[in-house]
């Protein structure tokens, strides 16, 4: 009789299976058996398994006939097991190497009929994280004995976070069921809990929980009739024993809620809950405000777009971001988005920002008084999302004015920006939260964006080339000159701004971002640059501000608060570049007057940092000092500024 029977269901993990062998076979504890249930595999993971059989007789190796999902690859494990324990490993996962031997000590000193291990790192292709449990209870390295009712209802109900004494599993005939695709161990995990008469919780050596994206949790919907129907088959396991007061049983997760995605899911788990309310009212369960909120909207609800209108379908997030509105919680980030008739774009917009993988938002929305369908636009998505709050302005100012308006409200630890005609991948927003957070940066740039077109032909992929996807830490010279000054590729810290009083002039047609972005830059900030894997999608339309043929007149106002800023708060102009001539029209008097007064009030700056500026900026210098009026540079110069530095060039030529 082996200590332990380590159980591995094996099905098309090639690539990883040799991993997890290896781990098994180097395990401290030696008086082990290893049994490999191959479930039918065609990627060659059988052959992995023969040879590693071959060179190790504690392997046992069992080929199924048919493929049979991982409940019954388990339960075939389960029927030929001869070790005092059992326990079981994923075969897309890896151990370290003391695990069974730290299980195994900790089984017997404390005559636990299960043991669980709370050490789980979840292990994504970039880096790794700690597998939290919500509500499991915090156990160090010595550990405690917890009850049947924590461990069936807030442990991780993973096999492989577990250590069962055989004995005791062949007592009460428990085996994983096969019906299911998902959620085998759920089961199984509950029914052992709620038998046992010992249960066994620390912090050991660790399991390394792979998340790949090819494995059964990550291919199947997080809901679908199994979620329902394991329950229901926990309910009449039990039977009439399930409405006593000492079981406090909980009979679902958020999966149940949060899942739903049609009409049918929606009704299958109506039924079920009106099933369980004899249950809620007799037994001793405890059901939180969450799931108070969820059941009762549930129930009364009387088709899926009902519920999804009540509570939306994720009604964790929703619920969540309630309770943060009511009790003033912190919220994370706060997502500007000004909207001025853009009703063909906003939804995709909202879409991807509701859809983000990061949750923690508040999403806050400016209509600058649209005369199209924008407004109704927002309002529809807001009754799904209630992160959503609509602020609808009386009078159009402009896009400054709107997101100054925003930021007054932002309760957000972070603020983000973005155009309501463009979108963002689903994990822009938490790439960025998670570069800020762990570089402790007030400002982070996510180089990485896509410029979109009604012709995907044109679309072009882009990066800012001065930083690599590890990041780097940027001057704020370095910044000002190497990088555009878009908001939507930065995120900022809200305490950042408001200390220095950064808000957004009224100045038009994009321009406004100059002067926001390098005063940001150029301020004393700790700035983190990074080329990220998520894209933010740029969308190239002819009537947005960008397109508008005075942008490069309003440039000029934009440095010209920028200049006044970084006087008013006594930072150098030395080596900052200070205007361009992109799109230049000058085709006023006051234009001219404008741009003349201002280059003469930046003369000494642009005398000693001439070599940031181009041929054409110098050119612009020059005729501005040799003209004396509106009328003369007229006569002399073409308006548009570049035009008449490529006659200039040409009659040089000649």
């Amino acid at each position: 009789m082996p200590k332990i029977s380590i159980i591995v269901p094996v099905y098309n993990t090639a690539p990883f299976l040799c991993q997890c062998l290896d781990s098994v076979c180097s395990q401290t504890l030696k008086d082990i058996e290893i049994i490999c249930i191959d479930d039918c595999s065609t990627d060659g993971s059988s052959q992995i398994l023969e040879s590693y059989a071959e060179k190790d007789s504690r392997i046992r190796y069992i080929q199924q006939k048919a493929n049979s999902g991982p409940g019954a690859a388990r339960n075939v494990g389960l029927s030929i097991a001869s070790g005092q324990y059992i326990g079981f490993v994923d075969s897309d996962d890896w151990i370290d190497e003391n695990y069974f031997e730290s299980l195994y000590s900790v089984a017997e000193a404390r005559g636990a009929d299960i043991v669980y291990n709370a050490n789980i790192v979840k292990e994504m292709p970039e880096s790794s994280e700690p597998l939290i449990w919500l509500g499991s209870p915090h156990v160090t390295e010595n550990g405690f004995f917890i009850s049947k009712e924590i461990s069936a209802n807030y442990t991780n109900p993973s096999m492989f976070a577990h250590l069962f004494r055989r004995p005791f599993l062949a007592s009460i005939k428990c085996t994983c069921p096969v019906e299911y695709n998902i959620g085998e161990d759920i089961f199984f995990h509950i029914v052992s809990s709620m038998h046992a008469d010992s249960i066994y919780a620390f912090a050991g050596p660790t399991y390394h929980y792979r998340k790949n994206k090819k494995s059964i949790t990550n291919t199947i919907s997080p809901f679908n009739v199994n979620t329902v129907r394991f329950y229901r088959d926990i309910v009449n396991y039990f039977g009439s024993g399930i409405y006593k007061s000492s079981f406090k049983l909980k009979l679902y997760n958020a999966d149940l809620f949060s899942g739903i995605c049609n009409e049918r899911g929606f009704l299958e788990v109506k039924r079920y809950l009106e099933s369980l309310s004899e249950y809620f009212d007799k037994s001793g369960v405890c059901l939180s405000d969450f799931d108070k909120y969820a059941i009762g909207n549930i129930i009364q609800s009387s088709s899926f777009e009902e519920m999804s209108k009540r509570i939306g379908r994720e009604p964790w997030v929703r619920y969540t971001t309630m309770e943060r509105i009511k009790n003033k919680m912190k919220v994370k980030i706060s997502v500007i988005i000004p909207i001025y008739n853009t009703e063909q774009y906003v939804g995709r917009c909202l879409k991807s920002v509701c859809e983000q993988t990061f949750h923690n938002l508040e999403i806050i929305c400016v209509n600058d008084c649209s005369t199209d369908r924008s407004l109704d636009m927002v309002k529809q998505v807001a009754v799904e999302d209630n992160r959503i709050q609509l602020i609808d302005l009386k009078e159009n100012m402009g896009v400054s004015n709107a997101r100054n308006t925003a930021l007054k409200v932002a309760r957000g630890e972070y603020v983000y920006f973005m155009d309501s005609d463009d979108w963002i991948d689903a994990g822009f927003l938490e790439e960025m939260y998670d570069k800020i957070k762990s570089q402790n940066a007030d400002l982070v740039i996510n180089s990485y964006y896509v410029k979109e077109y009604d012709d995907i032909k044109k679309n072009t992929v882009s990066s800012f080339d001065l930083v690599s996807a590890q990041g780097s830490w940027l001057s704020s010279k370095v910044m000002q000159v190497n990088f555009p000054p878009v908001v939507w590729a930065r995120i900022f810290r809200k305490s950042f701004l408001d200390e220095h009083k950064i808000t957004h002039p009224i100045v038009k047609c994009g321009a406004e971002d100059i002067a926001f972005s390098y005063s940001c830059d150029l301020t004393n900030v700790s700035v983190y640059a990074f080329r990220g894997h998520n894209a933010y999608h740029y969308y190239q339309r002819p009537t947005s501000a960008m397109h508008n043929p005075n942008r490069g007149f309003h440039y000029f106002e934009a440095f010209n608060y920028l200049v006044a800023y970084l006087r008013r708060n006594c930072i150098s102009l030395d080596g900052i570049k200070l205007f361009y001539v992109e799109s230049l029209i000058i085709d006023t008097e006051e234009k001219y007057n404008f741009v003349k007064n201002y280059l003469s009030s930046i003369d000494e700056q642009i005398t000693t940092s001439a070599s940031l500026y181009n041929e054409q900026e110098h050119f612009l210098v020059r005729i501005m000092k040799e003209t004396q009026s509106y009328s003369q540079y007229v006569s002399l110069y073409n308006p548009n500024v570049a035009l008449s530095f490529i006659k200039n060039k040409m009659t040089h030529r000649k």
